[in-house]
């Protein structure tokens, strides 16, 4: 499963949250290493989705 095709909605299994989370911080740390000015919009769209992603498992699983 591709991060793009997570199932982010009510039902969504906090057990694969284990999985997951490492996958999106991953990712978010390769965009990080962008310099801010080189993100295009299509990596801040990616930023933003990736965070997005993140705060709504953290919250949904309860996780810090």
């Amino acid at each position: 499963m591709t991060l793009d095709s997570l199932d982010l909605n009510s039902d969504y299994n906090c057990a694969s949250a284990h999985v997951d989370v490492p996958r999106i911080q991953a990712e978010l740390e390769r965009l990080a290493d962008i310099p801010s000015t080189s993100l295009n919009k299509e990596d801040e769209e990616e930023r933003n989705h990736l965070n997005n992603q993140l705060s709504f498992i953290k919250n949904k699983c309860g996780l810090r």
